[in-house]
């Protein structure tokens, strides 16, 4: 008899195989609400491909982007291979996936406009926040264009010593690196500034007791107001309508006022003197009733608060000008009627 021998071959596979499985590159990631997903196996075997699961094996679609809902979700793949109708799958591997909110800022506090090297104090709140950064536009303004990081500090101080207007970024980061921002400005100011002070014009006077008196502050700087004021730059003054009743001396102060976020500032002094006279008195004056023209007499007389006599005479034969004679502060003169 005679065989008849045929021959036939069968590749028989393994189990397919999956060394990891990584979402956005990594074994676990923080996401915001929504954010794209790539679900990514390594080290699949020939031919196999990554399949979604529970974690009881079943299929189960992985998500192309994360959930809206905040929480932390695992998610499990395997590498599945179908082959004559029958399918195999490896060992499951699992990520995570956390989502967390946007980051918010709230109730942001800072002041409008500060003096040169008073603080800037700013505070605000936020939520979800990991971590704030706050830039300034130019150095000048206290922080640098880099940015500072501040932690998840909800407050910061500085200042600056060069008047401007000057811009500032908050930037708020939440854990899966997601942005907000906050923009404010801040004025910076110089001291005030006084240009001139005067009182009835002049910076020194000589008046009468209780003569007006007008105290006139110029060239002050923008917002400020010209205040009375100490030899010491303190207290707030008024200054006298009138002069004092009293004759002396007195000197008066003026500085340029303004308040900024209840800092007062002051400009460097100016002064002015009112100098208080008392109106001049004439006493006895001393005479002859009766003289021969030609004889020569000495008028006399007594006086008070005189920087200076005049003694005129009523013709030129009188012994003395009609236009007048100054004898200073002399209390007597040498008279020849002619």
């Amino acid at each position: 008899s005679k065989t008849t021998i045929k021959k036939t071959s069968i590749v028989v596979e393994a189990d397919p195989t999956m060394s990891t499985m990584t979402v956005n590159g990594q074994s676990s990631v923080t996401v915001s609400p929504n954010q794209a997903l790539s679900f990514v196996g390594t080290g699949l075997s020939n031919g196999a491909t990554l399949t979604g699961k529970t974690s009881s094996g079943t299929a189960s679609a992985l998500p192309s982007t994360a959930s809206a809902t905040i929480g932390t979700a695992t998610y499990y793949g395997a590498a599945s291979k179908t082959i004559n109708g029958v399918t195999r799958d490896s060992t499951l591997k699992s990520v995570s996936v956390t989502t967390v909110d946007y980051p918010t800022i709230s109730g942001l506090n800072r002041p409008a406009a500060v003096f040169v090297n008073e603080p800037i104090n700013t505070n605000w709140t936020g939520s979800n926040v990991t971590k704030y950064t706050l830039y300034g536009n130019v150095a000048a303004s206290g922080v640098s264009p880099s940015g500072v990081d501040l932690g998840t500090n909800t407050s910061y101080s500085t200042s600056s010593s060069v008047a401007g207007s000057y811009a500032y970024k908050l930037v708020a980061t939440n854990a899966a690196g997601a942005t907000l921002d906050a923009d404010y400005t801040v004025s910076v100011e110089s001291i005030p500034t006084l240009g001139g002070f005067t009182v009835n014009g002049l910076t020194a006077i000589s008046v009468a007791p209780n003569t007006a008196l007008s105290f006139v502050g110029s060239g002050v700087s923008s917002g400020a107001i010209g205040q009375a004021r100490t030899s010491g730059n303190d207290g707030n003054l008024t200054f006298p309508a009138t002069a004092p009743a009293t004759a002396g001396t007195y000197t008066y102060y003026m500085a340029a006022a303004k308040t900024l976020n209840g800092v007062n500032r002051y400009s460097p002094l100016k002064s002015v003197t009112v100098s208080v006279i008392n109106a001049p008195t004439i006493g006895t004056i001393t005479a002859p009733t009766v003289i021969n023209y030609g004889s020569a007499f000495t008028l006399s007389w007594s006086g008070t608060d005189v920087a200076n006599y005049t003694v005129k005479g009523n013709v030129a034969a009188s012994g003395v000008a009609v236009s007048g004679f100054s004898t200073g502060t002399g209390a007597s003169l040498s008279v020849t009627p002619q």
